[in-house]
């Protein structure tokens, strides 16, 4: 996002074009992980995984401990690594450095000097603090999401559900989410119609809180959760290149990366029941409903005054 925001602005595109560039580029995402889903399916059908290095005895039925692997669930980890290297190699032969503010120190001074404007933007515009929170507290509970479906849909005793293809379907879920923005958008800004939605994404992830043998059910409501995540995306990248200058808009992403890796940390780490995380993220999601409500209410404020001093309060790259 840092990335994009300053790239556009710098080659001189119509701000309006942001918000479809995010949407789009969400799409594109999308795509790409329902193929990956797919794909990753058929690969960790191919071959049966075996013990590649030997390690030492992890008990009847576990793999060694220390041992390398190879084949079965592995593989499709295995594929992603060699995209990634792929994904590195395009960027580092297309994209241009965006080397951002050269007059600033470098080294730990220029750490601290970055790390000061940041907190000081904080502390002085409260839409900035406001749309940080919302996004910490959105993607902490898609997040532990990512790390918990599988088990809310995996009944004991049972034959394996086919994962890869389940994930395929949320992700054309997920593309039909960007589309969900454009429609949106057309009428109302993201920072009003992000309200219900993050509502709605709450009421989604209690589906396996209320009925947890109902595993249909849970299918249902985590495809429609992966629908509100492709209109989160678009939406709020075109919200923080609204409100985030770019001056500090790294600095600001790597601050609410804290709070966003502690929600996380101790979701995960505190070893609770599924049912209790999914019951944690739903509060997570109304949280971040109530912070997009504060939002609106302190945009609306600015666009007040904004107007006031005859400025373009639609323009989406406004930000002072």
């Amino acid at each position: 996002d840092s990335w994009l925001g300053a790239e556009h602005a710098s080659r001189g595109f119509e701000p309006a074009w942001l918000s479809t560039t995010f949407a789009n580029a969400q799409a594109g995402n999308s795509i790409v992980a329902i193929l990956s889903g797919v794909l990753g399916e058929w690969i960790a059908g191919t071959t049966p995984m075996r013990v590649l290095v030997a390690g030492s005895s992890g008990g009847e039925d576990a793999a060694p401990d220390g041992a390398i692997m190879w084949g079965g669930y592995c593989l499709p980890f295995d594929a992603a690594a060699v995209f990634l290297l792929i994904g590195g190699a395009v960027i580092m032969t297309t994209w241009n450095e965006n080397y951002g503010d050269t007059k600033q120190s470098s080294g730990a001074d220029g750490l601290r000097e970055s790390l000061t404007k940041g907190l000081l933007l904080l502390a002085r515009d409260r839409r900035v603090l406001l749309v940080g929170l919302v996004c910490s507290c959105f993607e902490a509970a898609m997040y532990a999401f990512v790390f918990e479906w599988t088990p809310a849909l995996t009944a004991a005793n049972a034959p394996r559900p086919p994962y890869g293809e389940i994930f395929a379907a949320m992700m054309l879920c997920c593309a039909a989410g960007t589309r969900l923005f454009g429609f949106l958008a057309e009428s109302r800004g993201p920072e009003d119609f992000a309200r219900p939605l993050f509502v709605v994404a709450s009421l989604f992830l209690l589906a396996p809180v209320i009925a947890p043998s109902n595993y249909v059910l849970a299918l249902v409501a985590f495809l429609l959760f992966e629908g509100v995540v492709g209109c989160y995306f678009p939406a709020l990248g075109t919200l923080k290149s609204k409100i985030v200058p770019d001056a500090q808009r790294s600095t600001i992403y790597n601050i609410f990366r804290v709070p966003l890796n502690v929600l996380v940390l101790l979701v995960l780490l505190s070893k609770l029941p599924t049912q209790t995380v999914f019951a944690v993220s739903a509060l997570l999601l109304l949280a971040a409903a109530i912070l997009q409500h504060m939002l609106f209410a302190a945009m609306r404020g600015h666009a007040d005054v904004l107007d006031a001093h005859g400025v373009d309060a639609k323009d989406p790259l406004v930000s002072v």
